[in-house]
């Protein structure tokens, strides 16, 4: 249970959206105020930036998530493992051509990425890693927008539905349908919405059927990927 509950607050303690809790007797009465407070010292350092969530790769124990982080703040990568075996991830991260370690001291490994910022990334079974970058060569997070203009055709909506685009960016909803972002149907069957997102950082996502009642269908197929640049981009596509 005490490996549960430090998986909880490593996902609560990094995320980019709301308010973290920690709660008084887990910290004071269940020993775990040492983890915490360095969950906190993280959040504080590093949990900055555009928000990733690899989702091509997270699975039923495994998940990985990333702040990019800013012109102060170095960023991170969380990796959760709640399985009975150490594993490991290559993931492309924020990071390039960096060193990174384990900032929780769970792992003791360095992890280097390539120009591209690749790396593989082990956590061990039942534990959590929040990897940030170090020594290396860091690229600093893009400040600049990308203008992004989203054309999806799609024919199979009725009287009150319409066609949004959710994606792994604050920009795009993070994930979450009730802040996907409704695209015009003027032009029908093509949906179309120019959405300002960060320039540099790649983004998934995918596009959405909603109705009033928010009832939802996504399209088939993997999650749509692209890095945003220059100061305007076109996405034209079908619906999958």
């Amino acid at each position: 249970m005490t490996n549960l509950k430090m998986l909880a607050y490593a996902y609560i303690l990094t995320r980019e959206k709301g308010y973290p809790c920690v709660f008084y007797r887990d910290y004071y009465e269940y020993g775990l105020g040492a983890q915490i407070k360095k969950l906190i010292q993280i959040r504080k350092a590093n949990a900055y930036g555009a928000a990733n969530e690899y989702t091509s790769i997270n699975d039923a124990d495994v998940y990985a998530y990333s702040r990019a982080g800013d012109a102060t703040h170095p960023g991170l990568l969380v990796m959760l493992n709640d399985g009975s075996t150490a594993r490991s991830k290559t993931i492309t991260t924020p990071f390039k051509s960096a060193t990174l370690t384990d900032k929780t001291g769970n792992s003791t490994a360095t992890v280097t990425t390539n120009s591209a910022g690749t790396g593989t990334f082990p956590v061990n079974a039942r534990s959590y890693s929040v990897w940030v970058p170090g020594a290396g060569s860091t690229t600093p997070p893009p400040t600049g927008t990308t203008a992004v203009s989203f054309n999806v055709t799609y024919s199979g909506t009725t009287t009150g539905q319409d066609v949004y685009v959710l994606g792994s960016t604050a920009q795009l909803g993070a994930w979450n349908t009730a802040n996907a972002i409704k695209l015009s149907g003027a032009s029908y069957p093509v949906w179309k919405g120019t959405i300002n997102l960060t320039s540099g950082t790649s983004v998934q996502y995918k596009y959405i059927r909603k109705d009033a009642a928010g009832n939802v269908l996504y399209e088939g197929g993997t999650n749509r990927s692209f890095t945003p640049s220059g100061t305007t981009q076109t996405r034209t596509e079908t619906w999958q």
